[in-house]
């Protein structure tokens, strides 16, 4: 996991996409400090997963080789991490333990898994042990189906200089658990999982404003990553070869992403693995990969799709070795087409892209 520096300037922006800001219900009230905690506390905090909100022309299409991940894996919350900060100040709140606040975590963690081993697709989380005061506002975070391990040193990388201010958290970052890559010591890989897939969708989502005296708050989850859909098209007049395939590669894929939304990347960017595409014997087919968020400036630095037209069956290592000529074909996938002006080669958190390419013979 990349934690940058806790105590650098931090402008808070938000995507203009990114639909996965929680509700805000702010109330005009200056905040005032009372000496003890309040008991006119809202009775719950509702909390539901948000619609990924769909880029791109929707057009009908089969999968074949390679699926979505299951709704399970998708959309359920697995877990909740609760961090709270008092709007004036914006420091991190302890949570008190059996009445004593000095002997509390910086933060609640709460497991959601049934006996069965399914999440939920929303909940409720009472609020009687919040950290909170009368008239006061604050700001309630929740983190979405993070490992708890990764939570408890997040709150001890906000505490290393003995107080822990909520522009800390804006600058946390965490690692996308891709399919076969080392996330936490542990490798994402797993018998049912696919190129292009994750281990685990992590979600976020907050509230910000006055606390105490209302009956309901409502939190809005969003997933700190997107899914993307390349349909491909064979063209009527294609002559393809049956002893070739098409391979892809990812390329200036991020390999973090910010948990609160900045509306910028941070920036380290990893290649992909050369794989096969799924089979291409129907008319249409398509790939998905889930991907975090980027604020590609130019084409240069944009999310790319690498494709080369290669004999069948290749090795690990004969796909290796692919990786290192010019590719057939690279596209860019962002927010525009191709040939837009001023093009936008960003990519929005919590969003379904839908990308149309035809195959056809030069």
């Amino acid at each position: 996991m990349n934690l940058p520096n806790p105590r650098s300037p931090m402008k808070r922006t938000i995507c203009r996409l990114a639909l996965l800001l929680a509700a805000f219900l702010p109330v005009a009230c200056e905040g005032v400090e009372d000496d003890f905690p309040t008991t006119k506390k809202p009775a719950v905090i509702r909390v539901t997963t948000a619609p990924m909100s769909i880029v791109g022309e929707q057009v009908p299409y089969t999968t074949r080789a390679i699926n979505p991940l299951p709704p399970e894996i998708e959309n359920t919350i697995n877990s909740l991490a609760i961090f709270v900060f008092d709007v004036r100040e914006g420091v991190l709140r302890r949570f008190p333990a059996e009445g004593l606040e000095s002997e509390g975590k910086f933060y609640r963690y709460t497991n959601l898994v049934d006996a069965n081993g399914d999440g939920l697709l929303n909940t409720t989380l009472p609020v009687s042990e919040l950290p909170i005061y009368d008239n006061n506002e604050y700001t309630v975070c929740l983190i979405a189906n993070l490992p708890e391990t990764t939570v408890e040193s997040i709150a001890a990388r906000m505490l290393e200089d003995g107080t822990g201010f909520i522009d800390e958290f804006e600058a946390i970052t965490v690692a996308i658990p891709y399919y076969g890559a080392i996330v936490d010591g542990e490798n994402t890989q797993q018998s049912d999982l696919e190129q292009g897939h994750v281990s685990s969708v992590y979600m976020f989502g907050y509230y910000q404003g006055r606390v105490s005296g209302l009956d309901e708050i409502d939190i809005t989850l969003g997933r700190v990553i997107s899914r993307l859909e390349v349909v491909f098209t064979i063209a009527d007049d294609a002559r393809l070869n049956p002893d070739y395939t098409f391979y892809g590669r990812m390329k200036n894929l991020e390999s973090t992403a910010y948990l609160f939304p900045r509306g910028i990347s941070p920036g380290g960017t990893i290649t992909s693995e050369v794989f096969a595409l799924p089979s291409l014997e129907e008319k249409t087919s398509t790939m998905y990969a889930y991907v975090a968020p980027s604020s590609a400036a130019t084409e240069a630095e944009a999310l790319t799709l690498e494709l080369w037209y290669a004999p069948r069956g290749l090795t690990a290592e004969g796909m290796e070795t692919l990786g290192t000529t010019t590719p057939n074909a690279a596209i860019q996938l962002c927010n525009d087409l191709p040939g837009v002006s001023d093009r936008n080669y960003q990519l929005n958190r919590n969003s379904v892209y839908r990308f149309n390419l035809t195959l056809a013979n030069k």
